[in-house]
């Protein structure tokens, strides 16, 4: 079927666009950006044709607010093409491919993308093994068009390395899913779909071992929620007890073969680092989540603008439309998302579209919660990754945008009901 393959296509592209955009075609950086674009484009024509682009209340809101959000840019707001055409990508132009997945693709069809998860998190780990013992300079850690570094500062000579993506971020993201269909497949019951033993332990080692070789705390972070998320499915799915006794069984043999590679304790040991020098600056634990986290939340609430409810324009607040709309690439509006879409689209648009996202992501909650009870983890472990992206996710930001709209539309197609829903 042409719409599957096409969707395949999707995400390949997004686990491998940072690798074109890095090592094989430095020239082409900048379009690449949009890569995924057409092929989107491609996915909603044979949709139509096929009758399974969904004319919902979902999708019908987000063309809705495009409309809205790109007349107000060009009457009262910054009025530039380009950076409008960027924003209106960044904002809705991928969000009908959530319900094309939920009806395109079916359970099995997402049991496929969980297990072809687990396999490409082998390769991407050695990968960042050898970013992570190689300089910032070295070759696989090169930046974007080819020119300086990917890496992040993390401790001493060992960099945040940034795999095939091409920030940090997308690693975040692609290990917190894969980490969420390891699980998955870990807690799955239903021998149709099972996978070898030895891919369960190679691959909890891999996971295992991301964390501290890329130094991330957010990486930590996601694979905690995942994680506490994930007993829920000993309390609510039936036979529990016999599913937390095999989880035990493998996490242990993870964690040992793990600990018997050479770099595991350099790379935990540097991590540790990052976790000290990171708390001396920014405070414990407690501290970080009040200021980091729920600042992002809270803090642009409180800080409404009601003199501006239009905001100054759509694709603004983005890097790449900082760059078409002011020729200086930055977070103008402010780095988390719902600054971003407050300062572009106001406390009118810009505060109806949280709204869409909160409850969007309400939803997705609900329906993982729902398939749980029946014994199917999947849609509710594909949540905990994807969630927390389409709720505050930087969806300027090529590769989380992708994520976020890949990984809820693998969450609502993971459930029978799927492909049949109309809100």
């Amino acid at each position: 079927m042409i719409l599957k393959r096409l969707i395949f296509l999707y995400f390949i592209l997004l686990i491998l666009e940072g690798a074109l955009r890095k090592w094989f075609l430095p020239g082409l950086a900048t379009p690449l950006l949009l890569v995924r674009d057409p092929v989107v484009l491609a996915i909603y024509f044979i949709a139509f044709q096929q009758r399974l682009f969904p004319l919902n209340n979902w999708v019908m809101a987000a063309l809705g607010m495009a409309g809205l959000a790109s007349l107000t840019t060009l009457v009262v707001g910054h009025g530039h093409i380009p950076t409008i055409a960027f924003g209106v990508r960044a904002n809705f132009l991928h969000v009908p491919l959530i319900f094309v997945m939920a009806r395109a693709l079916d359970v099995s069809d997402v049991w496929r993308y969980a297990t072809w998860m687990l396999y490409i998190a082998l390769p991407m780990t050695v990968l960042l093994a050898v970013q992570f013992l190689s300089p910032p300079t070295a070759w696989v850690n090169v930046g974007i068009g080819g020119e300086g570094t990917a890496s992040f500062d993390g401790v001493g000579d060992r960099m945040r390395s940034s795999g095939t993506f091409s920030f940090i971020n997308g690693l975040v993201a692609f290990y917190t899913l894969a980490f969420s269909c390891w699980l998955a497949h870990l807690l799955n019951s239903d021998r149709r779909t099972a996978v070898p033993g030895w891919l369960l332990a190679a691959c909890g080692a891999a996971l295992i071992l991301s964390i501290p070789l890329s130094i991330s705390r957010h990486l930590m972070v996601g694979a905690g929620i995942v994680a506490a998320g994930a007993a829920a499915v000993f309390l609510r799915s039936p036979g529990g007890g016999k599913l937390l006794a095999r989880v035990v069984l493998v996490v242990g043999i993870a964690l040992v073969v793990a600990s018997q590679l050479p770099i595991f304790d350099e790379a935990l040991g540097v991590m540790e680092q990052r976790v000290e020098q990171a708390a001396e600056i920014e405070g414990t634990a407690d501290e970080v989540f009040v200021h980091r986290i729920w600042n992002d939340l809270a803090g642009p609430l409180r800080a409404i603008d009601f003199g501006e409810p239009f905001g100054i324009g759509l694709g603004a607040g983005t890097q790449a439309g900082a760059q078409l709309f002011m020729g200086q690439r930055g977070f103008h509006g402010g780095e988390g998302e719902w600054w971003r879409l407050l300062w572009e689209m106001g406390f009118l648009l810009g505060g109806f579209f949280i709204l869409y996202r909160f409850w969007l992501t309400v939803r997705m909650a609900l329906f993982g919660w729902y398939w749980l009870k029946g014994g199917n983890p999947l849609p509710w472990l594909i949540f905990l990754a994807a969630g927390p992206l389409v709720l505050n996710g930087q969806w300027g930001q090529s590769t989380a945008l992708g994520f976020a709209v890949f990984g809820a539309g693998l969450c609502l197609a993971a459930g029978r009901l799927a492909p049949t829903a109309q809100d």
